[in-house]
């Protein structure tokens, strides 16, 4: 409180440092209101397989990302994949199954962090998120076709064609240094459409016979190496 005199010497100087805190305080307010993110852009070797009809291997694949945050809790990302994925059943004789699949898609995820849904303004170590989205693939599917031989590169082939899928995912990340960060995520990609079940070249759908699952599922689980772009000060 300001108290009742009439120096106005004294009352200049009161007021003066009121005006200083005050001025303070209001430039943190902007500063923390005003405080943006870096782009995240990630590169990931992984490993692919087919949840289907007919039981898969790992396979190699590669995927790139770029993320952005909107807030302390949620990101937007945009991902590609590109990869291949294999099987053979146990079966023998005419009855044996076996595919070799290649894969190409682009999908749009929503990120949120699972570890930071009440925010300190620190900075944190690690990134617990989870990722739900939806985008677009290419796959085309050499198999096996039933009563007869595997014969590489003369057996039956599905070709490649647009397709529409949902995704889902999560991951854990670790900073390292304010530019870099390293981890591990999961992704699986369930398509639509007539071709749902012929990731690995057989479809249960049209010929339940064959037996197996009603819609295939390409899964990558991925080394996640990140690269933050621009200022760390702001």
């Amino acid at each position: 409180p300001v108290p009742a005199t009439n120096d106005a010497k004294t009352v200049e100087t009161i007021d003066m440092t009121a005006k200083e805190l005050s001025g303070s305080s209001m430039d943190n307010g902007t500063m923390a209101d005003k405080q943006g993110s870096m782009i995240e852009v990630g590169i990931r070797p992984s490993y692919m397989w087919i949840g289907g009809d007919v039981s898969s291997a790992s396979d190699f694949g590669i995927g790139a990302h770029i993320r952005k945050s909107l807030d302390h809790l949620f990101s937007l990302r945009l991902d590609g994949l590109y990869g291949g994925s294999s099987g053979l059943d146990d079966r023998s004789g005419p009855n044996s199954r076996q595919f070799e699949s290649t894969w190409i898609s682009g999908t749009a995820y929503a990120v949120v962090s699972l570890n930071n849904f009440k925010y300190t303004g620190d900075t944190r170590k690690m990134n617990l998120y989870a990722m739900f989205g939806a985008g677009a693939n290419f796959f085309d599917v050499e198999y096996q076709r039933p009563g007869q031989v595997w014969q590489p590169g003369r057996n039956p082939m599905i070709e490649s064609e647009f397709t529409t899928h949902a995704a889902g995912g999560a991951g854990i990340l670790f900073r390292v240094s304010p530019k870099f960060n390293i981890g591990v995520d999961y992704q699986a990609f369930v398509p639509f459409g007539r071709r749902a079940d012929r990731l690995d070249g057989y479809d249960q759908i049209t010929d339940p016979s064959l037996g197996g699952s009603f819609r295939d599922v390409q899964n990558a689980a991925s080394l996640s190496i990140n690269f933050n772009l621009g200022s760390a000060a702001k």
